[in-house]
C-alpha cells in the first residue's frame, strides 16, 4: 500500500532568520503564524542526557530568536521522580548565559510518567489543557492551541509512548506535531517496523 507523502516544508537559512526575526514578516515561511497561538511543548525523555545537552538548548536558541512564543509552555516528561525546580537547575547549565535564560527557564515544567501508561499520560494532558484554559482566561489570542512532542526516547519506546499520546492527548482546536529523535531503529528491519508502528498510530495531515 503507497504511504502517504511526507509533509512539504520550507525554511529560510538561520543567518537570515536571525538577521530579520519572526516580526518581520517579509521572511516567514510556512508555519510561523502559530507564533499568535497558544503553543505548549512536551519533551518526552526529558531527564536523559540527550535533552538536557541538546533538545532544550535547541528550544532555547529558538525561543531567543522569537521562533518559540514567550507564552509557550514547555513541558518535561519522564519517568524520574524531579519537581519543576529539578529539571530547571538539570538543564540551566547547558543553556547560553544569555538575557532571555531565565525567562525560558520559567516556561519549563515537569510531569512524571511512564512512557507506556495512559494514565500518566493523561496526567501530561491535564497539564497542558490546565495551560491551555489559563491562557484563554487571560484574554490570549487562544482559540487554537497547538501541541508539539518531542520523543528524546529510546526507539524501544517510541510505539509505546505514540500510542499513549494519541490516546490520550488530542487536540480538538489545534495541530498536533510529532517529532522522533534518531536513531530511529538499528536496521532497515527494524526502521520499517517502527514506520508501521507509527503509521498505525498518527497519520500525515
Amino acid at each position: 500500500t503507497p504511504r502517504n507523502p511526507p509533509h512539504q516544508t520550507h525554511t529560510l537559512p538561520l543567518s537570515t532568520m536571525q538577521q530579520h526575526g519572526p516580526e518581520d514578516k517579509s521572511c516567514w515561511f510556512s508555519g510561523t503564524q502559530y507564533l499568535s497561538n497558544t503553543l505548549t511543548i512536551a519533551v518526552l525523555g526529558a531527564s536523559g542526557d540527550l535533552a538536557k545537552k541538546k533538545t532544550f538548548p535547541s528550544l532555547f536558541s529558538l525561543f531567543n530568536l522569537g521562533y518559540i512564543p514567550e507564552t509557550a509552555l514547555i513541558l518535561g516528561y519522564a519517568r524520574s521522580d524531579l519537581s519543576d525546580a529539578d529539571l530547571r537547575e538539570r538543564i540551566k547549565p547547558f543553556l547560553p548565559d544569555e538575557p532571555k535564560r531565565d525567562k525560558f527557564l520559567e516556561r519549563v515544567v515537569y510531569v512524571k510518567g511512564a512512557y507506556d501508561s495512559e494514565e500518566d499520560f493523561g496526567q501530561l494532558d491535564a497539564r497542558m489543557a490546565g495551560y491551555e484554559s489559563g491562557a484563554k482566561d487571560e484574554g490570549g489570542e487562544c482559540d487554537v492551541a497547538n501541541r508539539l512532542f518531542y520523543f528524546a526516547l529510546p526507539p524501544s519506546v517510541f510505539a509505546s509512548a505514540a500510542r499513549a499520546v494519541s490516546a490520550t492527548c488530542q487536540t480538538n482546536n489545534g495541530w498536533k506535531r510529532v517529532i522522533f529523535e534518531k536513531p530511529f531503529g538499528h536496521s532497515l528491519k527494524s526502521f520499517r517496523k517502527l514506520v508501521d508502528d507509527i503509521d498505525s498510530t498518527f497519520s500525515e495531515s
